[in-house]
């Protein structure tokens, strides 16, 4: 009893104490903590708006941080997993309900992508609004600023259309609590709102075509007109992407590099090939990663989990260079029971592997720079969003499908295939062969870029490819149900105006 009694004396007293201090109690309720970060405080230098701008290009590469990130992982898991490029082994449920079609609204993949372009996306819309607000930028900084929120809030919404069928669309700053419940957009507004983005962030970054070291992996003018180039061609606006594509081309700050290898390693990272490349440094930030050099590495030599298909292999053995080799693309892409294809350290197939004929991926892998990747995420390997190779290719089918196969479309086919030392096409190519002949090409050029998914998808042929007896991938697909990811469950608890796909 005497020790209570202690204690309630002094509560007691510390009471006391309290109420004197607080004079006026209205006061003391609505006393502005000096601490906290205002607009009319944060939007003061260009510095303020880079945080948001750094912040909002980690959202878009790490998403929520961690090795389960977006484009530093699980976009891979969407884009490579889901293709018939690979055929997973993965022993956890988030990638495998990728691989095999058997995910839910509750699988981490589905919420962390979601939540990672649209946390882009409001980072995106604090600079858009804020920045014209700014006294001390001249018009030109205001713009570039806003350009690259704008490029930002593009391809995050492109996306987004991509992997969902129907979101909501978000370009203003909340207000009040209603702007926290939005509802879905039409696949037509959400489209336009992408091509608006990225037509505006083409202008605001007219005069940035390069960035200098210390602004590498930043938005440019090449990286906004190439996007837009890639959202008229998803639409099937088939000349308007050409357009797009042909500026860019013609601009001649892009090039091919001599190496195809250096497209798929850390040693020539940013190069002239490159249009957007998300980087990445596990030096800097030590628990993020590309997901190549822990998923679908080689086995024994990084943590496997899943094989290249034999369909892929298959392709790029079935035509030799001009001088009867193999396609260098397929050593610099796979690993496979070839001679001449290498591991870690130089060593052969049949040194790591001996008979077994299982491929495995070789892009974005160290070979060069390691012994192995058995250590878990920790790749540097920047990943590439788009390079000049794929704009070629692009600009080539859109050309194709606006005008035939004419001079020009075959001229950039063409300059893809040379670097692998491939034949031109036959001048007389009509339409449809020409079609498919790009098509191809790009599974030779592109492999293992998060691409084929995406390509599968608008060319309306991803029941076809799961149906095909050579690819392994795929048996649980089914078109209306798998297409497009459902919306995270616990956005659908959480936001009464969502309405989730049927199917899910």
């Amino acid at each position: 009893m005497k020790t209570i009694k202690l204690y309630t004396n002094r509560i007691f007293f510390c009471m006391i104490l309290f109420f004197l201090s607080c004079e006026n109690s209205d006061d003391f309720l609505t006393r502005v903590n000096p601490n906290t970060i205002t607009p009319e405080v944060f939007w003061k230098t260009e510095s303020d708006v880079d945080k948001w701008l750094t912040a909002a290009y980690s959202n878009l590469v790490f998403g929520n941080g961690g090795s389960n990130a977006n484009f530093a992982r699980f976009f891979a898991w969407a884009s490579v997993y889901r293709s018939d490029e690979y055929r997973s082994s993965f022993g956890n449920p988030w990638g495998q309900g990728n691989a095999e079609f058997t995910l839910d609204s509750d699988n981490p993949v589905v919420s962390v992508l979601w939540r990672s372009f649209y946390g882009t996306i409001f980072k995106a819309n604090n600079v858009i609004k804020e920045v014209p607000l700014m006294e001390d930028l001249t018009d030109q900084k205001k713009n570039e600023l806003i350009g690259e929120a704008e490029f930002l809030r593009g391809i995050s919404y492109f996306y987004l259309i991509n992997l969902w069928e129907s979101i909501p669309l978000i370009t203003t700053v909340p207000i009040d609590e209603n702007d926290f419940f939005p509802s879905q957009a039409s696949r037509e507004e959400v489209w336009s709102q992408v091509v608006t983005d990225l037509t505006n962030a083409k202008s605001n970054l007219s005069t940035i075509t390069v960035r200098d070291d210390a602004n590498l992996g930043r938005a440019t003018w090449g990286a906004a007109i190439g996007h837009l180039g890639k959202a008229y061609l998803y639409q099937e606006q088939w000349q308007n992407a050409a357009d797009e594509f042909k500026e860019l081309i013609d601009s001649n700050v892009y090039d091919l590099v001599p190496n195809y290898r250096d497209n798929g390693n850390d040693l020539n990272e940013n190069n002239i090939e490159s249009i957007f490349e998300a980087q990445i440094n596990h030096l800097v930030a030590p628990q993020y990663s590309t997901w190549r050099s822990r998923d679908g590495g080689p086995k024994n030599f990084a943590a496997n989990q899943g094989f290249v298909e034999p369909w892929l292999v298959n392709t790029f053995l079935e035509e030799t260079t001009l001088t009867g080799d193999v396609d260098p693309r397929a050593f610099a892409t796979l690993i496979f029971p070839h001679p001449n294809s290498t591991l870690y350290g130089g060593i052969t197939y049949a040194e790591a592997y001996g008979d077994e004929t299982t491929a495995y991926w070789k892009k974005y892998r160290n070979v060069e720079t390691a012994a192995n990747d058995t250590n878990g995420n920790l790749s540097s390997i920047n990943i590439r969003l788009m390079r000049f190779a794929d704009v070629l290719l692009m600009y080539a089918e859109a050309e194709n499908e606006a005008n035939g196969p004419t001079f020009l479309a075959q001229d950039a086919f063409n300059r893809v295939r040379a670097r692998a030392n491939m034949a031109s096409v036959n001048s007389g190519i009509g339409q449809d062969d020409f079609r498919t002949a790009i098509r191809r090409e790009r599974v030779l050029e592109l492999s293992g870029e998060e691409n084929r998914w995406m390509d599968l998808k608008r060319w309306d042929i991803l029941e076809e490819r799961f149906n095909d007896p050579s690819v392994e991938s795929g048996a649980n697909f089914i078109k209306s149900r798998h297409e497009y990811y459902p919306i995270p469950g616990s956005d659908i608890l959480n936001n009464p105006n969502l309405i989730q796909y049927a199917d899910y």
